[in-house]
């Protein structure tokens, strides 16, 4: 007697596992195609020409304890259950040699159907929500991976997806990274205090010094001084709350200062 079953029915069984596409495992194929595990076994044994290894898949002890985690209960107790994506599910029916198996395998291709329609719009929605929130976290002040890793962490928050675990991509390659040094640091390589370091810089024209509004004494940039240098903040703060910035350093002006120490005779 034929069970009644909708493509919904058969959407709720396709699984997914990190890295597969979507599919249908034998024992759930079995209910729908009302037979046995055994006799899906049989059929894919018999028939390999018609079962690539891009149509079905057997699932390995990882991605078994995945489905465990996920409360599927496996009926495979000897080896572990076999996996088939879409081609391999809608083959098995001209094997199979039944009725109901033809009018099934119309339902799984639109069950199959369905959840791609679902997964287009779910990955629209990820990537739109992904670029915002990378806008976030450079209006925070981040960028690079630091931008990229905070945007996949909000977006794993808001949606429930991981977007870089959904491309892959467990690490990202690190950026070159320029160290940026402040005048103290500075005069520890050259062999000067901090006050020298900044009259260096000031003669050698990649600074001005001006007084805030409390009269105390600051740096700012040159336009020469500019591309080596970059204002940050630090964990001091103002009275009303803003970080206290630094003026600090790209490593590449210590050349730039030895350089002009030497045309001067300073060292």
């Amino acid at each position: 007697m034929n069970q009644e079953l909708t493509v919904q029915d058969i959407q709720l069984c396709i699984r997914r596992l990190p890295a597969r596409m979507p599919f249908l495992l034998a024992q759930d194929l079995a209910i729908i195609y009302e037979t046995e595990v055994k006799y899906i076994n049989q059929a894919v044994k018999r028939n390999p020409r018609r079962f690539p290894e891009d149509f079905f898949f057997q699932l390995n002890n990882d991605e078994v304890k995945i489905l465990k985690s996920q409360n599927v209960t496996l009926h495979s107790p000897r080896a572990n259950p076999y996996g088939f994506y879409r081609e391999g599910a809608n083959m098995l029916s001209t094997v199979l040699h039944s009725q109901i198996a033809i009018q099934r395998s119309v339902q799984i291709v639109r069950a199959f159907t369905m959840i791609e329609r679902i997964r287009e719009k779910a990955i629209a929605e990820i990537a739109k929500q992904f670029e915002m929130c990378k806008e976030i976290a450079r209006t925070a002040g981040l960028q690079g991976n630091q931008a990229i890793l905070s945007a996949n962490h909000m977006v794993k928050m808001l949606l429930g997806y991981d977007p870089l675990e959904l491309l892959g991509q467990k690490q990202l390659t690190c950026e070159p990274q320029e160290v940026y040094f402040a005048p103290t640091a500075i005069g520890k390589i050259l062999g000067e205090s901090a006050q020298k370091v900044n009259k260096l810089l000031e003669e050698a024209g990649m600074q001005v010094s001006f007084r805030d509004v409390k009269d105390k004494k600051c740096w700012k940039p040159t336009t020469k001084g500019k591309p080596f240098a970059v204002l940050m903040d630090t964990t001091k703060q103002h009275s009303d709350g803003r970080a206290i910035q630094q003026l600090m350093w790209r490593e590449s002006v210590i050349e730039v200062l030895k350089d002009f120490a030497k045309k001067q005779s300073l060292f």
